[in-house]
């Protein structure tokens, strides 16, 4: 099942959209706990500052999915825990980018630059990119995807692409590292 995080243009978390059975709909799901507990929110504050105290959103556990949301001036920053997918990483991953990319552009795919982190969690691959059009790229993404054991989490806001690549990228690995600590 591939898990989308989207992010709207003013950094709210705007959904989850995934492909689930209706049988897998209606299975009961074991508590994740809360997901604001994988960040401290002076971690939070440290790259967002401002941020206000994570709030955790637990309308979508019953499809397996935890979310916290820490805002900050300007924007929010989420995190959503869940089960690992039975799908291999890579395409976890991929499957996490298409959602921001314009189904007609041919090639848009391709725009993605994938970064793999390592020392974070069992793995971890990050995605820093600006929107553009021409590239296909639809909006700003700023996430990371982390496994460990058989937790995954996504943690991403927008607004960072507005900073230097290699400190969006230190920024996520950074933060990704805190969370998987605490799965």
């Amino acid at each position: 099942m591939h898990r989308l995080l989207v992010f709207t243009v003013s950094a709210t978390l705007a959904g989850l959209a995934g492909a689930s059975s209706a049988a897998a709909q209606s299975q009961p799901r074991p508590p994740l706990g809360n997901p604001c507990q994988l960040l401290t929110d002076a971690e939070v504050r440290a790259v967002f500052p401002g941020a206000k105290a994570g709030r955790a959103d637990h309308r979508r556990e019953e499809y397996g999915i935890a979310d916290c949301v820490w805002d900050y001036p300007g924007g929010s920053f989420a995190l959503q825990l869940s089960a690992a997918p039975s799908q291999s990483f890579d395409e976890e991953v991929k499957g996490n980018t298409t959602g921001f990319l314009d189904p007609v552009k041919g090639g848009a795919a391709g725009a993605i630059r994938y970064e793999k982190l390592t020392a974070v969690g069992d793995r971890a691959t990050a995605v820093v990119e600006a929107a553009d059009a021409k590239r296909g790229i639809l909006t700003n993404i700023g996430m990371v995807i982390v496994q460990r054991g058989k937790r995954e989490i996504v943690l991403g806001s927008p607004d960072l692409v507005k900073r230097d690549r290699a400190a969006a990228l230190k920024a996520l690995q950074d933060l990704g590292k805190a969370a998987a600590g605490r799965l």
